[in-house]
């Protein structure tokens, strides 16, 4: 899955694991390969009844992988953040818009290893790169410059330790060592 930003080498082991080399030969379709992965939708109607659910008969590995590869994709993917971000602000749930990037995923990694045409996040998700209005990562450091001053303050007082900092501003200690401290925490 080299080209994939969000998806490294483990990631990329597991999902090569669970598609195979030939999906075309083994799965025939993408929505087949999507109904595998249980990333297609199953749709029960009965009269004026209509539930539409994930799809439970899948591959729980597969979907498991996904769901995580989908994770790591709204966190590295412009297109997947900006998906998963519309999906949120329609009313779906966390898990509802992650399985729905997974979809979205799974579709293009088939496509791409059908054609043997690269990975192409615009195309993924449906977005021209050198427009003006494509989607970008929202970067946001845990603290501003002034919390920064205030832990600094904090931790200046005696007896004031790392944990009780980093909950009076309700980050990770790992949080307060890294940008309060300029420095790794050592186990």
């Amino acid at each position: 899955m080299k080209g994939v930003s969000g998806i490294g080498t483990v990631l990329g082991a597991y999902l090569l694991a669970e598609i195979g080399d030939r999906p075309v030969e083994r799965f025939g379709s993408g929505r087949s390969l999507a109904a595998y992965a249980g990333v297609a939708p199953v749709t029960w109607a009965s009269g004026r009844t209509v539930r539409v659910a994930f799809r439970r008969a899948s591959s729980r590995n597969l979907r498991s992988t996904l769901h995580t590869t989908a994770f790591s994709l709204v966190g590295h993917s412009p297109g997947a953040h900006a998906y998963y971000t519309m999906r949120r602000s329609a009313g779906d749930a966390h898990a509802t818009a992650l399985r729905k990037v997974g979809r979205k995923i799974v579709l293009c990694l088939y496509h791409c290893m059908a054609t043997g045409l690269p990975y192409d996040d615009g195309a993924a998700f449906g977005y021209d790169p050198a427009a003006d209005d494509a989607p970008s990562l929202p970067r946001q450091l845990p603290l501003d410059e002034e919390q920064i001053v205030l832990a600094r303050g904090m931790l200046a007082v005696p007896g004031t330790t790392v944990t009780a900092t980093a909950r009076t501003f309700g980050v990770s200690t790992q949080t307060i060592y890294r940008h309060v401290l300029g420095r790794h925490r050592t186990r």
